[in-house]
């Protein structure tokens, strides 16, 4: 009878489960056959679990078009997958702890299984927990405070008591059935104490929680190569209109005073700096999705197009469009550029810190002298 209650998708994954329950019992029977089952640590794992409920299938609909998801969200059916691991029989009689019933994250199977078969590592080079401490009845970790987890165009943190989810711009728009009217919902937060099947999203009235899910967000987000563009302070009250393209797409953007959104979608946005008079200069981060250094950038002051600087030795934008079609990574550099603090016009560069774009000695030391020919050339002006 319950069987009959499913509908077609429902039937399958059940069906897929126990396809691969039978194909894993096969893998298990060559091991013993071989002699490998009792001397082998097995690992049970998955990368994602599958949405098979119809309050949240909505969530998905701008990008696969399906009923259900299939590692397209942050429910809790998707994320909260298997994490077993099986120890050779020798290691039978030093377990103390084999069940851990509090949170724990993907990113601790590595150190955990370094740990247990006690292979020294560098603590600073892998994220998540060491379990093997707990595991041997000494004393260590149990559980994980903050899981988070990347999506596809989104993120989210999860706490023992709340889960925050954040879309990427351009990213954000849901709808409830295939044919429904779009709305934009970048954000999603849950009380899971109250809420367990996350139904109620708090985003738009706990803005408390907000906060501190956000702040709890950045300190564990993602690492990503950035633009910064540093906008100079105006002498009088000034208003700037910055349009920047970044073709690696837009996974976040920040910035340092008032701003308004004119545009916003996954490679591009308009943005109205208000009241820029201040005694301090102000700068937009926008970190990349993709690690690529091509960009467009246009700055109107007051309505008139404003020229900036740009990479390495600050050229100015009037004089970068044959360099840039050139050698487009001529913007990026893994350190602050020279002048980059004390330009009278904006300026701006790709901080490559994560990923590509660093100088070796050589092309350091060689900087002052192209400098000079730049200067020569007209390229660069003090």
């Amino acid at each position: 009878m319950l069987w009959n209650q499913l509908d077609e998708y429902q039937q399958k994954y059940l069906g897929e489960v126990r396809y691969t329950d039978f194909l894993l019992g096969k893998i298990f029977d060559e091991l013993k056959k071989q002699g490998l089952f009792d001397n082998s640590w097995i690992v049970i794992t998955s990368d994602h679990g599958e949405l098979l409920e119809t309050s949240h299938y909505y969530h998905h609909h701008f990008i696969a078009e399906k009923v259900y998801a299939h590692g397209e969200t942050h429910y809790e059916k998707e994320i909260r997958v298997p994490w077993i691991i099986h120890p050779p029989k020798s290691f039978l009689n030093q377990i103390q702890k084999s069940e851990f019933s509090d949170q724990v994250s993907l990113l601790s199977l590595m150190p955990t299984l370094l740990g247990l078969n006690r292979i020294s590592y560098p603590k600073d080079k892998l994220k998540g927990n060491d379990y093997s401490k707990a595991i041997f009845g000494e004393k260590g970790p149990e559980s994980e405070p903050v899981i988070y987890t990347e999506g596809r165009f989104s993120e989210s943190i999860l706490t023992p008591d709340f889960k925050y989810i954040r879309r990427y711009p351009g990213y954000d728009l849901v709808r409830r059935t295939r044919e429904g009217t779009s709305h934009k919902m970048p954000e999603e937060l849950y009380d899971l104490i109250k809420d367990p099947m996350e139904l109620e999203n708090l985003a738009n009235s706990n803005f408390e929680l907000l906060g501190e899910a956000r702040s709890i967000l950045k300190e564990n987000q993602l690492s990503k190569n950035s633009f910064f563009l540093r906008l100079p302070k105006c002498e009088n009250v000034c208003e700037r209109e910055v349009r920047f393209f970044s073709k690696g797409g837009i996974y976040r953007y920040d910035f340092t005073g008032n701003l308004k959104v004119l545009q916003e979608d996954s490679k591009n946005i308009v943005l109205k700096i208000l009241n820029t008079s201040s005694h301090f200069d102000q700068v937009l981060e926008v970190k990349t999705i993709d690690p690529s250094p091509i960009f467009r950038l246009e700055i109107l002051k007051n309505g008139i197009l404003e020229n900036y600087r740009i990479g390495k030795w600050g050229i100015r934008s009037d004089n970068s469009l044959e360099i840039l079609r050139d050698e487009p990574e001529y913007v990026a550099l893994d350190r602050f550029p020279y002048r980059y603090f004390s330009s009278e016009i904006p300026f701006l560069y790709y901080h490559t810190g994560f990923s590509g774009g660093k100088e070796t000695e050589e092309e350091a030391a060689m900087g002052q002298e192209v400098r000079k020919i730049l200067e020569s050339w007209g390229y660069i002006h003090q």
